[in-house]
């Protein structure tokens, strides 16, 4: 997930919950299918973040300040998988950059 796409261009999973001037919050969710293993969920963010696996919170950086880098491993079954990313961004400069590999 890329902040600057997702505001830019319509894309499937991206739902604006709210947007007021520079204020805005923002949900994106997609299902994968993923083999077994450990995966960790990083992030880049300015403002804030929480990101969930099967509703399973995983990132959580719900704050306001300067671009932060977080991480969050899980170990997921082979199967679906819902994962689901809630950003909001006051002021300034957004930044929300998401990514997910398989250790």
């Amino acid at each position: 997930v890329q902040l600057g796409k997702a505001l830019s261009d319509p894309i499937r999973g991206v739902t604006a919950l709210r947007r007021s001037g520079i204020n805005f919050t923002v949900k994106w969710h997609q299902t994968s299918y993923l083999e077994a293993g450990t995966y960790r969920f990083s992030a880049t963010v300015d403002d804030g973040i929480r990101g969930y696996v099967n509703n399973q919170l995983v990132l959580d950086a719900w704050r306001v300040g300067p671009a932060l880098s977080v991480y969050g491993d899980i170990q997921l079954g082979t199967g679906w998988h819902t994962i689901r990313v809630e950003y909001f961004q006051e002021g300034g400069v957004a930044v929300a950059y998401l990514k997910y590999t398989r250790l």
